[in-house]
């Protein structure tokens, strides 16, 4: 359902200048109407951080979300956009869910003019939404001919609080200047749920990667304390098998002096002179 029409014009040259930076990068085309957004909204979104490469962007939900309900208690709804009578005229005969191609042929040349016959005429065109589905793609202005939003049920093109409600702005969000830059602003927002989405689903990449990272290191320091340790008792081990052997041999010597008595004495001293020598000429 991620799949998409969109045309990317060399997006390759934009991931190869993030990752001379240092960036691992991903990047996928997100439908918005999978995201929680009453909208058909394809956008590119590129993802960089300087940590991992197994980011993945969140998987969208089965089903879109349509506009049903998305209008519900709108308070303050503005009406500052109108279209002229001769628009109103072509609306009527529109139901929801269609477009220019509803209307009677005669009306449909005119209304396109030599866009009828040269292929041109997208469905964007006098397109009159539908509750049952998903809004089209809002974008800056709600009422020039290639981009028309019709309401589905009134003849008028969509309101200021409408179109933030489809790009899923709280109510109390305060957007500033005259009504065309208010339209430009939402229309070129990306939706907040979808935004929302994504902002959770990197902040809980970069905690899962931080933990693995401090477990990593922390079983690395255990490591290393033990290899330590061992090494410890290694060395004390010899030193205290060396101290048991000099303290037995000590012993023994001591055992014998007493044994020979004193008319022995002379004799141990020229064996020991003797096995001094050899050691000597050993080293």
């Amino acid at each position: 359902k991620q799949s998409s029409t969109l045309v990317v014009k060399n997006p390759n040259n934009i991931i190869n200048e993030i990752k001379q930076l240092g960036y691992y990068t991903k990047y996928d085309i997100l439908n918005a109407a999978y995201y929680n957004v009453p909208q058909k909204r394809k956008r590119l979104f590129i993802f960089g951080n300087l940590y991992s490469d197994t980011f993945e962007f969140p998987k969208g939900t089965e089903t879109v979300l349509t506009l049903q309900n998305t209008f519900d208690n709108i308070t303050d709804n503005k009406i500052t956009v109108k279209y002229s009578d001769k628009k109103i005229n072509l609306f009527k005969q529109i139901p929801p869910g269609g477009c220019w191609k509803n209307l009677p042929e005669k009306e449909q040349k005119e209304y396109l003019g030599k866009s009828y016959t040269s292929g041109g005429g997208e469905r964007g065109i006098l397109r009159r939404l539908s509750f049952d589905e998903p809004s089209l793609t809002l974008l800056c202005t709600p009422s020039q001919k290639q981009t028309e939003r019709c309401h589905p049920t009134e003849d008028r093109p969509l309101t200021i609080k409408e179109y933030a409600r489809i790009q899923t702005f709280p109510d109390d969000y305060i957007i500033c200047g005259a009504s065309t830059h208010q339209y430009k602003q939402i229309g070129n927002a990306v939706p907040v749920n979808l935004a929302k989405i994504l902002a959770e689903h990197i902040y809980y990449f970069m905690i899962i990667f931080i933990q693995n990272n401090n477990l990593n290191q922390n079983n690395s320091d255990l490591d290393n304390d033990s290899n330590n340790s061992d090494g410890n008792n290694d060395n004390d081990n010899n030193d205290n098998n060396d101290n048991n052997l000099n303290r037995n041999n000590f012993d023994s010597n001591e055992m014998n002096n007493n044994n020979d008595g004193n008319s022995d004495r002379n004799q141990a001293n020229l064996d020991s002179n003797v096995v001094s020598n050899i050691n000597l000429n050993n080293t």
